[in-house]
């Protein structure tokens, strides 16, 4: 938002939660009330100080249709809820409060369109579908010089979080032999650990070895989570915009936002799977060609965040018929174009 030019007063809800275990375990017991009274207060005294024009709510799982409500009688903001992960997906318990407090925004955001319909029949004004997409400052192609670059230049590789799913399927891809590394959380608890602990290189990286374990593989694994019914997610947009060669779980969204075999490759099933990661590990060149392609592809349909963030501003503002705001948003952005702070001036409150 700041690099679109608009002035954001951001309000981190999350430190008002426990992080210690007891803490967090009273936390659970009580249903978070004390945090819930603190964020709604902490969000109701910025509003009522900042007068903003959107309050943007990311992902604010505990903040209720009260909440809302107070927020409402301080200010004519347009109340805008992100939210990138499933709250009809498979831990509904969490979100309870959310769910209540659905009416209560003026737009919602999300990721699948699976939850257009769910959100509508919970009293939503009006829902947006959106896909994900990449930070260019963070996620462009690593050096070749870099002096990481050897540790991370691997002929296969799979940096997320480990899924009962995609735990066997690179476990398939181990027993046949692929010389695959795997990277991030929760792997030694896998079922199928005996087989990938001699993959496994710790925990996920972020910042430049985070662009450098994406981009300079020449395989770099994709899968999407089904537990929350993906058919697009942040690695559907990092991969290609490191300049990675992207192998991807093929879903009817990847489809159409990379053309296959020219942009990004899919697999349909562990069959398939093995047997592309076998073809494109004796054909480096057709790997590099296709990666720049779908990192052309990226840069060009405008997959970078600041071009999302001003499609989804001007969309919320039409939905909601607040086209006193449309006239005050940044332009749209070129495809292609890197946003640097700059134009028109806007206030924007936004509790995460």
């Amino acid at each position: 938002m700041a690099r679109l030019g608009l002035r954001v007063t951001p309000l981190d809800t999350a430190a008002l939660f426990p992080c210690g275990p007891v803490a967090r375990v009273a936390g659970w017991l009580t249903g978070y009330a004390t945090q819930r009274r603190a964020m709604a207060s902490a969000v109701a005294s910025v509003v009522q100080s900042v007068q903003p024009d959107v309050v943007w709510c990311d992902k604010t799982i505990f903040f209720s249709l009260a909440a809302l409500g107070a927020v409402r009688e301080r200010s004519n903001a347009l109340i805008v809820h992100y939210n990138p992960d499933d709250p009809f997906g498979m831990a509904p318990g969490v979100w309870k409060t959310f769910v209540a407090a659905i009416p209560g925004y003026d737009v919602h955001l999300v990721p699948r369109p699976a939850n257009v319909p769910e959100y509508l029949a919970r009293g939503a004004r009006h829902v947006i579908p959106f896909d994900r997409g990449f930070c260019p400052i963070v996620h462009k192609p690593p050096r070749r010089d870099d002096p990481r670059w050897a540790e991370f230049a691997v002929p296969v590789a799979f940096t997320g979080t480990q899924e009962m799913e995609r735990s066997a399927s690179l476990a398939h891809l181990v027993k046949s032999g692929v010389p695959l590394v795997v990277r991030g959380g929760h792997w030694p608890s896998s079922l199928d650990w005996p087989i990938l602990s001699s993959s496994w290189r710790g925990e996920e990286v972020d910042g430049e070895e985070y662009a450098l374990a994406l981009g300079a593989p020449q395989i770099t694994l994709h899968f999407l989570r089904h537990a929350n019914r993906d058919e697009q997610d942040s690695r559907t947009f990092e991969i290609p915009a490191c300049g990675g060669f992207m192998l991807a779980e093929w879903s009817p969204r990847h489809a159409e936002l990379f053309e296959e075999d020219h942009e990004a490759v899919f697999f349909r099933n562990d069959a398939e799977l093995l047997e592309k990661v076998r073809y494109y590990l004796a054909r480096p060149e057709e790997c590099a060609a296709i990666a720049a392609r779908g990192r052309s592809r990226a840069l060009r349909s405008g997959y970078d965040y600041e071009s999302r963030m001003c499609e989804l501003l001007g969309k919320a503002c039409q939905a909601a018929g607040r086209d006193d705001l449309l006239s005050r948003l940044p332009p749209p952005r070129q495809s292609g174009a890197v946003a640097m702070p700059g134009g028109l001036p806007q206030r924007a409150a936004r509790p995460s």
